[in-house]
């Protein structure tokens, strides 16, 4: 009994089914609208200065590419139990400066100050390991970490919208699922 649909017939099935895809769109509106639209959640940037000692063979740039090893990700990433995100980490400096910004973004303010401090830690780890040069800790913070919240990327209108699209779609797969299963049943 292997019974034969026409492509047609599903593309058609959003029409024939369209007031079951206007409503499941409409309640899906109304009922993301209602619940905040799934509200983003807020996003937190931790910041530090630090001031370190050149010193041997250490210098800015071999410090930087020392912070973005993957030796040094790999010593935080196990820290934090693997609650970190390379991407959140921004590492600036001024050249000829001995000051370096160290930023982290997080979706929460206590791990994004504890990663930024983790760095800072796993960065005299790999010294002590490979003795770059003997002045510990190489850091010192001029201004302690802090989280602020940063905007979020997306409004909440933009989860609305997206939300429902989905819905809406997914409703016109379900339209065309129903109309094969029933063609193949008769």
């Amino acid at each position: 009994m292997n019974k034969q649909i026409e492509v047609r017939d599903l593309l058609l099935a959003p029409l024939k089914y369209w007031i079951f895809v206007v409503l499941v769109t409409l309640l899906a509106f109304l009922f993301f609208s209602y619940n905040g639209g799934g509200k983003a959640s807020s996003i937190y940037l931790a910041k530090t200065s630090l001031i370190f000692n050149q010193s041997g063979s250490l210098n800015q740039e071999m410090l930087i590419s020392i912070m973005g090893s993957g030796r040094c990700t790999e010593i935080v990433a196990k820290s934090m139990n693997n609650k970190f995100n390379r991407s959140g980490l921004g590492i600036n400096y001024k050249k000829g400066s001995n000051i370096i910004d160290i930023t982290y973004v997080s979706i929460d303010p206590e791990q994004a100050v504890k990663t930024i401090y983790q760095v800072i830690k796993s960065v005299d780890d790999i010294n002590e390991q490979f003795n770059f040069t003997g002045i510990k800790p190489i850091f010192r913070i001029l201004d302690a970490p802090f989280a602020k919240p940063i905007k979020a990327t997306k409004s909440r209108a933009q989860i609305l919208l997206i939300n429902t699209l989905a819905i809406f779609f997914t409703a016109i797969a379900l339209s065309m699922f129903v109309e094969y299963i029933l063609k193949t049943k008769r």
